[in-house]
């Protein structure tokens, strides 16, 4: 269910215009971000139990305010709880599994995964070099429509396996 959610919100949210365009951008980003935890595979290493939480990292200035703390409240993928932690420095990031790069600090996305342990970290940006930068999931817009380019490679690198439903979404590069 929660893909269709994320599908319909990227079908159906209005244009995005320039008033108005940081609150809808960012409950959608939230909603994909809480979505590719259904449709990436880690590795069993990842966590050290099978209670161990899914955590989502925010590295940089936090675009999302409480929206992707919305997002996941009462939410569980595979049986773990989500828990967001936020990291101004490289020095402050801990183990997470996914790692959301803000838009701020996109040229430190290498050095970022890096930090957040490299191997089982999905990582996740919005600036247009993020890929090329060594990112896994990048968000696009285009027409007003947000968007995803997805590198397989990075991901193979990274010993995560994204869904072929994920990969229909967007634009593999």
């Amino acid at each position: 269910m929660g893909m269709a959610v994320a599908i319909l919100l990227l079908t159906a949210l209005p244009q995005i215009g320039a008033v108005g365009r940081t609150a809808n951008e960012y409950e959608v980003k939230a909603a994909f971000l809480y979505n590719f935890a259904q449709f990436v595979e880690w590795p069993s290493d990842v966590f050290r139990d099978s209670k161990s939480p899914m955590v989502i990292g925010v590295f940089g200035q936090d675009p999302f305010g409480s929206t992707l703390d919305e997002a996941v409240k009462n939410k569980t993928v595979n049986g773990r709880r989500f828990v967001i932690k936020r990291f101004k420095a490289l020095r402050d990031i801990e183990t997470c599994q996914i790692l959301f790069v803000s838009a701020s600090e996109g040229e430190r996305v290498e050095k970022a995964a890096r930090a957040a342990g490299g191997k089982g970290v999905l990582t996740v940006g919005e600036s247009s070099h993020f890929i090329d930068h060594g990112g896994i999931i990048n968000f696009t817009i285009d027409n007003s429509k947000i968007g995803l380019e997805i590198s397989v490679d990075h991901a193979r690198n990274a010993s995560l396996k994204i869904s072929s439903k994920l990969l229909r979404l967007a634009k593999v590069v």
